[in-house]
């Protein structure tokens, strides 16, 4: 609600004194004579601590000395629909369109009490009779109020509309564009959004907001360079543009440009707050850049932002697995699942370095961990199923099978394990039976079987079996 102009600002010490008087008033139970300025910074000083309650009595009080005060009925109001009594409050707001029929705030809080009683046709009926009421600069106000309608409605295109309209009134409006990014991204209503920015821009090529939405719609159409062009033009207009800076900088990463994100990213540094997110970016193009070392430095940095930054811990146990240096590594991925113990790729990556070190024990934990949170993922099965195998433990890979294949229907993927397990087991004829299934679904996977028993790749019936499928496939 729009704040209410009654003279200057009190100090704190002359608020506080003010305030003071009041609750001796009221724990005495008297009735001294407060201006009306008076009881609206009271008012808003319990309104801005959001002691709503406390609020509401103090309009009470107002509206025994000022009953012809629209105002405070207005004030009232806002207070029992927050309350959530939005019966009472549609019945003092028609006292105060009584008193004061010109007011828009009253007709804008009746539209969205309505529109939170799901009366949607009569809030837009009422935000309509506002403009008989409005003059032409409220009219970008009203178009998005309506919009508030629709998009309590999810009718994202019809959002589009008014937040239009609220545009070719006033190109400049940054609730307008700010909201109009936001219902473009929910609706993907990106190439309109294209088509709308560009002609905005023909007429207001200053505006940085508008280019920040044609970079944003151009980048989510994967139009990486048209997209880094805009988001350019927003930064040229708006030097400490910090999102415009990030979203810069994901463009060129997408463009495996790493040197050029780097800079927008450092560039994010300078002019915003910096971040953990930000800093893990940063080390991201580090790592493609081959500079493990700055990479380090900037996880690190990260961590000292947020001790809790999971995903600067998952990098850096990557970053330590590729050095070799597989304890610190594990150390690293340990802390990141301590923190997200959900994350299907943390829990699965740690189980494959804990696979490869022959703790098989923790890494079957992971990998059950890791199906249980993305049962879709096969590599995950296979995973599990390649711990209990090397363990011999041939039942509990076959009862893995099975449950895998409630989920993957028809997998030459699991027609190969199950080949090796049988094979393991001297089950030669079932074995070369499943691999040939496996191989009529899918032989580009059938080196699968060699992982588990590399010696089959000197068995001379698996071998041909593998060569027919192949000779068979060229033809």
């Amino acid at each position: 609600m729009a704040r209410r102009n009654f003279g200057e600002e009190l100090s704190q010490e002359d608020l506080q004194e003010l305030i003071n008087c009041y609750i001796a008033m009221v724990e005495n139970e008297e009735n001294h004579f407060f201006e009306v300025g008076s009881f609206y910074q009271i008012i808003e000083y319990y309104e801005e601590s959001f002691e709503y309650k406390k609020a509401l009595d103090v309009t009470d009080w107002a509206l025994a000395q000022y009953p012809f005060s629209a105002v405070f009925h207005l004030k009232k109001a806002q207070f029992l629909y927050e309350a959530r009594d939005c019966i009472t409050a549609l019945e003092v707001l028609e006292k105060a369109e009584i008193l004061d029929p010109s007011d828009l705030e009253i007709l804008y809080l009746k539209s969205e009490i309505h529109v939170y009683m799901e009366k949607h046709e009569d809030a837009l009926d009422i935000l309509q009779s506002a403009f008989d009421k409005a003059e032409p600069e409220e009219y970008p106000e009203i178009f998005l109020l309506i919009a508030d309608v629709f998009e309590d409605l999810d009718e994202w295109s019809t959002v589009f509309d008014y937040l239009e309209q609220a545009l070719k009134l006033q190109n400049d409006h940054a609730e307008a564009l700010n909201r109009l990014l936001y219902c473009v991204e929910v609706g993907q209503m990106y190439e309109r959004s294209i088509h709308f920015h560009k002609a905005l821009l023909d007429e207001s090529p200053f505006s940085f907001r508008a280019w920040y939405n044609l970079a944003n719609s151009y980048y989510s159409l994967k139009m990486y360079t048209k997209s880094i062009d805009a988001y350019e033009f927003a930064i040229a207009l708006k030097e400490d543009f910090e999102q415009a800076y990030r979203e810069c900088a994901e463009a060129y990463s997408d463009l495996e440009n790493y040197e050029k994100a780097l800079e927008y990213f450092e560039e994010a540094t300078e002019v915003g707050v910096e971040d953990e997110e930000l800093w893990c970016s940063i080390a991201r193009c580090h790592l493609h850049l081959g500079k493990d070392s700055y990479a380090i430095s900037a996880l690190k940095r990260a961590i000292s932002i947020d001790r809790k930054c999971e995903e600067a811990y998952f990098l850096l146990g990557n970053i330590y697995q590729e050095m070799g240096s597989y304890i610190k590594a594990c150390s690293y991925y340990d802390t990141a699942i301590k923190i997200d113990p959900n994350n299907p790729e943390y829990l699965s990556v740690a189980a494959d370095l804990h696979y490869y070190l022959d703790d098989y024990t923790r890494s079957v934990d992971l990998f059950l961990s890791a199906i249980k949170e993305d049962q879709h993922e096969i590599e995950y099965w296979i995973g599990l199923l390649k711990c209990y195998f090397d363990l011999h433990l041939f039942d509990d890979c076959n009862n893995i099978i099975v449950q895998a294949q409630d989920v993957f229907e028809n997998s030459s993927e699991l027609f190969y394990l199950k080949s090796a397990v049988l094979m393991a087991t001297g089950r030669k004829y079932e074995a070369m039976d499943n691999l040939s299934q496996g191989l009529e679904i899918d032989c580009s996977a059938h080196s699968l079987i060699f992982d588990l028993l590399p010696h089959l790749e000197e068995n001379a019936d698996i071998c041909d079996l593998i060569d027919q499928k192949i000779v068979r496939d060229e033809f």
